[in-house]
């Protein structure tokens, strides 16, 4: 059973499990902040879905909600971030762009750290002294550009004409400060920003229509509506943006002022709940640092829940880990999920980027399917019960009943339906299903595949339907029984 919300509601929502019993908890804190009036006045507090499998339950709530279909122009998009490196202080932008455009990126989204501090809307100077001239380069290789923002975090209030008044407070009147894992011996700390100030409301809007405008991103990526303190620790000063209100507000400001200034861009945001995607074109799968490693077991996990976002007419990013040695089974999944995003480091990471790695991230990019409306297949992976968590193993992806990708693990031991052994990732090209039209067949280590063969008219001839091309450095042999096979080295 899962029990969820009808609307965002104005408090900060918990769900706890104790024994056998489970309850949402909706915090309000009034001992701090007073009530908001007499009464408080819920509309759709609570739905109710149930099914067999944890999946199947999860799909029913998310099936409850009318969801608008996405308007972005080209929001599928293998995009490509640049953080892998900015975290670790390497700023050469224009090698970045190389590099992403060599591993056929469709667009290159500037991470944090591009800003002169967080929410200025303006680049460092100092990390980039060429900025225009830059991103200049990175366009003339054929990439669109993005750009990372927070929507809750400022640095410095005073230099963008903000007061204590425009923060978050807490009950003693002082701004409070909140970063990424909310944990006050982190000495990465940024003010945050109160949208019941019109004088917020105001910096968010002129910050978002000037950047679109200066620089013409295809994707704006919101980041850190989640990284604010909760109503144990500060407040929103209007009691209805309270709890979970409060980054939903800030989120809607920015993506609703970026599309006045750009009607087709792509908004990019980490979570896949219903009630989130008004805001949002593409849903981003980080950070599977929070994971630990190894990161490709977060990202199975993921992958099952990121499937509910399917149906939802919005790309999912399949999005990477930190580490190069776990991208590989990362990307059987992207596979399926559709685009393949990432956060891997490219200018310091000559040993873990092997060629191989490279040339399967390369492949995926190429070859990704970019339609938004799908369904999972999930073959022989395990959909959750009392007892044991979702797992994926191998599964694939349905697009009006035609099957378009695959993700084949060795370990399903045929138990998927198909002849094959080691690890393999298989997409359909075009409107074709991948039974009976031109196929990119992406070897991960050494086996054999066989795809069934699609029926054929009488007196037609016989073309194999598993035609397709390696990844670059794995050439698949192809035979006339629509085999392929690829032996290590």
């Amino acid at each position: 059973m899962v029990a969820g919300a009808g609307e965002v509601p104005d408090a900060a929502m918990t769900f706890d499990v104790r024994s056998t019993s489970a309850a949402l908890r909706w915090r309000y804190r009034e001992d701090l902040w007073g009530a908001p009036g007499p009464r408080r006045r819920w509309t759709d507090p609570l739905r109710l879905t149930w099914a067999g499998t944890a999946w199947d339950a999860y799909a029913a709530y998310f099936a409850s909600f009318e969801v608008r279909p996405s308007t972005a122009d080209r929001a599928a998009a293998s995009v490509w971030n640049t953080w892998g490196d900015f975290r670790n202080g390497h700023f050469r932008l224009p090698e970045v762009a190389d590099a992403a455009a060599d591993l056929a990126a469709d667009v290159l989204v500037l991470d944090d750290h591009w800003e002169s501090m967080v929410s200025s809307g303006k680049p460092h100077t100092g990390r980039f002294p060429d900025f225009d001239a830059d991103l200049a380069y990175a366009r003339k290789l054929g990439l669109r550009l993005g750009f990372w923002q927070s929507v809750g975090w400022i640095d410095d209030p005073a230099a963008v004409g903000l007061t204590d008044e425009d923060l978050l407070r807490g009950a003693d009147g002082r701004p409070r400060r909140a970063n990424w894992a909310l944990d006050p011996r982190d000495p990465a700390q940024h003010w945050c920003l109160d949208p019941s100030s019109a004088r917020t409301r105001a910096f968010l809007v002129q910050r978002t229509r000037e950047l679109v405008q200066a620089y013409d991103p295809a994707i704006l990526k919101l980041d850190f509506g989640y990284g604010l303190p909760g109503p144990d620790v500060a407040a929103p000063t209007d009691p209805a943006l309270r709890g979970e209100r409060l980054g939903h507000e800030l989120y809607r400001i920015v993506s609703e002022a970026a599309r006045e200034a750009k009607p087709d861009i792509a908004i990019l945001l980490y979570g896949i709940h219903p009630l989130h995607l008004a805001h949002a074109d593409i849903l981003a799968m980080d950070d599977m640092g929070d994971h630990g490693r190894p990161e490709a077991e977060g990202h199975r996990h993921w992958s099952v829940w990121a499937a509910l976002a399917a149906g939802t007419g919005r790309a999912v990013n399949g999005s990477s880990g930190y580490f190069w040695s776990d991208d590989v089974e990362i990307l059987l999944d992207s596979a399926v999920l559709g685009q393949a995003g990432a956060v891997l480091p490219l200018l310091a990471a000559s040993d873990e980027a092997t060629p191989r790695r490279l040339a399967v991230r390369r492949a995926l990019n190429r070859w990704c399917r970019r339609t938004v409306q799908w369904r999972p297949l999930w073959l022989d992976s395990d959909l959750g019960s009392l007892d044991t968590p979702p797992r994926v193993r191998s599964w694939g992806r349905l697009e009006d009943d035609r099957l378009t990708a695959l993700c084949l693990r060795d370990e399903s031991g045929g138990a998927n339906g198909y002849d094959h052994s080691g690890r393999w990732a298989v997409i359909a090209q075009g409107d074709a299903d991948l039974h009976s039209g031109t196929v990119a067949v992406i070897p991960v280590d050494a086996g054999h595949l066989a795809l069934p063969e699609p029926p054929r008219p009488p007196g037609s001839s016989r073309t194999p339907a598993g035609t397709g091309t390696g990844s670059g450095v794995c050439s698949p042999r192809q035979k006339p029984t629509s085999t392929a096979a690829w032996k290590d080295g």
